[in-house]
């Protein structure tokens, strides 16, 4: 099962019991010629042969239980079958389903036992390696990168109360950019290096900053000045939304901060927006036919579909603006900034159809 960590600590407790239920048992005995030779130890096998030898399809069973069913070559399970071993296991038996190279799992598979435990994804030599999920028995989860049996690469880890870690590991430890979050909501954010918090940041359940770590200490000076960055933030967000409905409701917003904002399918005919920052603004299909955007700032711009005819875009900034399939006809675009612009079935000022992309 996983294991939350414990909050507002420096070094974190590995989170995970790795309890991987890998049960197995010994494919060659002292009279088999070579490990992974699984003819000789069977107590029976039924199927094909050549010379003598398990080989095609066929099916080994063992005194303790276990049998497995399916692609045998010179006497070795290689290829695609079914495994079932761990009869007199506490919480088998368990059930293996994919592809075996010499007697062992490789490739992909799916690994499940009667208690609820489960692997299904890649293998490599017997090791969970590759994309795969775990599920324990208590409902936690993960699902990420594996290198030889350990959590390694990209991952999320769901716990059974409910808390998450999502981002990077390095052989089962917390290992670069991730985000755990608490069962309340509280979260960290940033950086973890060999299972320790290093550089990141603490929040409430309401995303409100609480504390800052740097290089594995917390950090009372980044704190304050982090958390005057917020109140500047959440301060222009105020604003932010004021002008947005200032706009919609007069359609007079010369010199307003509307980065980010979503105007999609908004009717903007005649709107002033001299000057205006709209960078990365999503104005998909809105309608500015007239539109003053005399020295605005559209870089980034998401301007699909928008109708801008007759508008004024004198000096505007359109660089790297999405323009697909919008109507520029009439527009005055003398000294725009186009570099990086996005044109698609883009209908030009003097009416022609630019189809040039960038």
């Amino acid at each position: 099962m996983l294991m939350p960590i414990t909050r507002r600590v420096t070094r974190l407790s590995l989170p995970f019991v790795f309890l991987f239920l890998w049960i197995g048992f010994s494919s060659a005995d002292s009279d088999c010629p070579e490990e992974g030779y699984w003819a000789c130890n069977a107590e029976s096998y039924v199927g094909d042969k050549k010379d003598g030898i398990p080989h095609g399809k066929g099916k080994f069973t063992w005194n303790d239980g276990a049998w497995y069913e399916g692609e045998v070559r010179e006497g070795k399970i290689n290829g695609q079958g079914t495994l079932v071993i761990g009869h007199e296991v506490e919480g088998g038996p368990c059930t293996y389903v994919g592809t075996q190279k010499d007697g062992n799992r490789h490739g992909k598979g799916s690994f499940s036992c009667k208690s609820g435990f489960s692997y299904v994804g890649e293998y490599q030599d017997d090791k969970f390696h590759g994309q795969g999920t775990t599920t324990w028995i208590d409902g936690s989860k993960h699902v990420g990168n594996y290198k030889e049996n350990m959590f390694h690469g990209q991952g999320t880890s769901t716990l059974a109360d409910g808390s998450k870690y999502v981002g990077n590991y390095k052989e089962n430890m917390f290992h670069g950019q991730g985000t755990y979050t608490f069962t309340d909501g509280s979260k960290y954010v940033g950086e973890f290096k060999d299972n320790n918090i290093w550089n990141l940041r603490g929040f409430d359940k309401n995303g409100n900053l609480v504390f800052a770590v740097v290089g594995g200490k917390e950090d009372p000076e980044e704190t304050k000045r982090l958390m005057k960055e917020e109140e500047k933030r959440q301060l222009a967000e105020e604003k932010r939304k004021k002008s947005l409905n200032s706009l919609l409701a007069t359609k007079q917003c010369q010199r307003c901060d509307l980065i980010g904002v979503d105007l999609s399918r908004a009717n903007l005919s005649g709107a002033d927006l001299n000057k205006a920052n709209l960078t990365g603004a999503n104005l998909e299909g809105a309608y500015l036919e007239g539109a003053n955007l005399e020295g605005a700032n559209l870089e980034g711009a998401n301007l699909e579909g928008a109708y801008l005819s007759g508008a004024h875009l004198d000096v505007a900034n359109l660089k790297g603006a999405y323009l697909y399939g919008a109507n520029l006809k009439g527009a005055n675009l003398e000294n725009a900034k186009r570099k990086g612009a996005i044109m698609f079935n883009t209908t030009m000022p003097d009416g022609t159809i630019d189809n040039s992309g960038c």
